[in-house]
Protein backbone atom coordinates (compact mmCIF):
# COMPACT_ATOMS: atom_id res chain seq x y z
CA UNK A 1 0.00 0.00 0.00
CA UNK A 2 2.82 2.43 0.78
CA UNK A 3 4.29 1.64 -2.64
CA UNK A 4 0.96 2.58 -4.27
CA UNK A 5 0.89 5.85 -2.30
CA UNK A 6 4.44 6.70 -3.43
CA UNK A 7 3.51 6.07 -7.07
CA UNK A 8 0.49 8.33 -6.67
CA UNK A 9 2.79 11.01 -5.27
CA UNK A 10 1.23 10.87 -1.82
CA UNK A 11 3.60 8.49 -0.09
CA UNK A 12 6.31 10.72 1.32
CA UNK A 13 7.06 9.58 4.85
CA UNK A 14 3.76 7.82 5.39
CA UNK A 15 4.01 4.82 7.68
CA UNK A 16 1.23 2.26 7.37
CA UNK A 17 0.27 -0.64 9.57
CA UNK A 18 -2.43 -3.26 9.31
CA UNK A 19 -4.98 -3.93 12.00
CA UNK A 20 -6.20 -7.50 11.78
CA UNK A 21 -9.18 -8.99 13.53
CA UNK A 22 -8.68 -12.14 15.54
CA UNK A 23 -9.11 -14.93 12.95
CA UNK A 24 -10.40 -17.48 15.43
CA UNK A 25 -14.11 -18.03 15.38
CA UNK A 26 -16.02 -17.11 18.52
CA UNK A 27 -18.73 -19.41 19.73
CA UNK A 28 -20.57 -17.82 22.64
CA UNK A 29 -21.47 -21.17 24.21
CA UNK A 30 -17.83 -22.31 24.10
CA UNK A 31 -16.71 -18.98 25.56
CA UNK A 32 -19.25 -19.25 28.38
CA UNK A 33 -18.19 -22.80 29.19
CA UNK A 34 -14.52 -21.84 29.26
CA UNK A 35 -15.37 -18.85 31.48
CA UNK A 36 -17.28 -21.14 33.89
CA UNK A 37 -14.26 -23.44 34.12
CA UNK A 38 -11.93 -20.50 34.70
CA UNK A 39 -14.23 -19.20 37.44
CA UNK A 40 -14.08 -22.63 39.12
CA UNK A 41 -10.30 -22.44 39.30
CA UNK A 42 -10.34 -18.92 40.72
CA UNK A 43 -10.19 -16.46 37.82
CA UNK A 44 -11.93 -13.30 38.98
CA UNK A 45 -15.24 -12.21 37.53
CA UNK A 46 -13.65 -8.92 36.52
CA UNK A 47 -10.94 -10.72 34.53
CA UNK A 48 -13.53 -12.93 32.83
CA UNK A 49 -15.49 -9.85 31.78
CA UNK A 50 -12.30 -8.33 30.36
CA UNK A 51 -11.76 -11.51 28.34
CA UNK A 52 -15.30 -11.17 26.98
CA UNK A 53 -14.28 -7.74 25.68
CA UNK A 54 -15.99 -5.43 28.15
CA UNK A 55 -14.24 -2.13 28.93
CA UNK A 56 -13.24 -1.15 32.45
CA UNK A 57 -16.05 1.43 32.49
CA UNK A 58 -18.60 -1.21 31.47
CA UNK A 59 -17.31 -3.58 34.14
CA UNK A 60 -17.50 -0.83 36.77
CA UNK A 61 -21.11 -0.12 35.74
CA UNK A 62 -22.00 -3.83 35.96
CA UNK A 63 -20.46 -4.07 39.42
CA UNK A 64 -22.41 -1.02 40.61
CA UNK A 65 -25.65 -2.47 39.26
CA UNK A 66 -24.90 -5.83 40.90
CA UNK A 67 -24.22 -4.12 44.23
CA UNK A 68 -27.46 -2.13 43.97
CA UNK A 69 -29.46 -5.32 43.29
CA UNK A 70 -27.80 -7.03 46.26
CA UNK A 71 -28.61 -4.08 48.51
CA UNK A 72 -32.26 -4.10 47.36
CA UNK A 73 -32.54 -7.83 48.00
CA UNK A 74 -30.99 -7.46 51.45
CA UNK A 75 -33.41 -4.65 52.36
CA UNK A 76 -36.40 -6.71 51.18
CA UNK A 77 -35.27 -9.74 53.18
CA UNK A 78 -34.86 -7.56 56.27
CA UNK A 79 -38.33 -6.06 55.83
CA UNK A 80 -39.83 -9.54 55.37
CA UNK A 81 -38.05 -10.75 58.51
CA UNK A 82 -39.25 -7.79 60.54
CA UNK A 83 -42.83 -8.50 59.43
CA UNK A 84 -42.42 -12.14 60.46
CA UNK A 85 -42.60 -13.52 56.94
Amino acid sequence: MSFALRIAGKGGDVRLSALWRDPTSRNELDQAQVAALKAQIGVSERQLLREFGYSEDQIDQMEQEKEARSQQLWEKMLQDFERGE
